[in-house]
């Protein structure tokens, strides 16, 4: 288990890949010209308008569909069983209906109500109080 703390092997390491990364930089900037930087500003800009361009008309489409259906009523239910995959090949499960089972918690007034296990596996967790 990890803890979240570097070792000096760690903390050499991590130096080593900062110092590989200025150098790195650095010899970009050197073997760079000026024609090279206007054109990796021409092409950026030439994404963040076409990345603009497909948000915009993504966004009046979704308005054209708001508008000609209204608002969203209910969920849409899907016809999906889930037994088959994309290749149609017959999805098996091996679970342990033990450990799968739904376990309902209802707190009411402080007192926890457990539903759907059998009462000798709940142990009792008394109320935080704030």
């Amino acid at each position: 288990m990890s803890t979240g703390r570097i070792g000096w092997k760690g903390r050499i390491v991590l130096a080593l890949l900062w110092v590989n990364f200025v150098f790195l930089w650095i010899h970009v900037y050197r073997n760079t010209w000026a024609a090279d930087y206007r054109e990796s500003i021409s092409y950026l800009s030439v994404m963040m308008a076409a990345y603009g361009l497909l948000v915009t008309v993504w966004i009046l489409h979704n308005v054209r569909i708001y508008r000609k259906k209204g608002p969203r009523r209910a969920i849409r239910l899907l016809n999906y069983a889930g037994d088959k995959d994309a290749l149609e090949s017959q999805i098996g499960y091996r679970t342990d209906p033990k450990m799968t089972q739904e376990i309902v918690i209802d707190v009411v007034n402080g007192i926890k109500t457990f539903s759907g296990v059998p009462p000798e596996t709940v142990r009792f967790i008394p109320p935080v109080s704030a």
